[in-house]
């Protein structure tokens, strides 16, 4: 078996954060929809929402030192992986360029996991759809009324 030796670089160009909220929500929704158990486990993956919130519990009953603790532990755990993945495997200058970035885009995909649970439509290609039952349907407006 032969490998290839050609690294493909894939960029996501999204004109906007609302246009990049949305196809992250609609892939996550769609996620949710065709494979619920697993979606849900996917919370799980997550270290920065965990990690902040053990520094706000601990920090709550007075343990500020434990919760910067496991803040902590929660960021060198993503700036880890952004560089072991990111370097390591994919040779991604960027990853030594803005690892501070990885802490910031695992909130935003726990936001969008947490989101995905909200409501059942979503935007594609500037249509409006909506999960109903088993069936994707077009989402009608007042406007397509017309």
């Amino acid at each position: 078996m032969v490998l290839s030796g050609h690294v493909i670089d894939h960029v996501v160009n999204q004109k906007s954060f609302r246009r990049m909220w949305q196809n992250q929500l609609r892939w996550a929704q769609t996620t949710r929809y065709s494979r619920p158990k697993g979606h849900f486990g996917s919370g799980l993956i997550f270290a920065m929402p965990y990690g902040l919130l053990g520094f706000l519990a601990a920090a709550g009953l007075g343990n500020w030192g434990i919760g910067a603790l496991l803040l902590g532990a929660a960021v060198l755990n993503r700036l880890a992986e952004a560089w072991l993945v990111g370097w390591l495997v994919a040779r991604d200058p960027q990853a030594w360029r803005s690892p501070w970035l990885y802490p910031l885009r695992d909130l935003l995909g726990f936001l969008v996991w947490f989101a995905s649970y909200l409501n059942l439509r979503y935007v594609w290609r500037d249509s409006r759809f909506e999960l109903k039952g088993t069936r994707i349907a077009l989402r009608q407006t007042s406007s397509d009324s017309r």
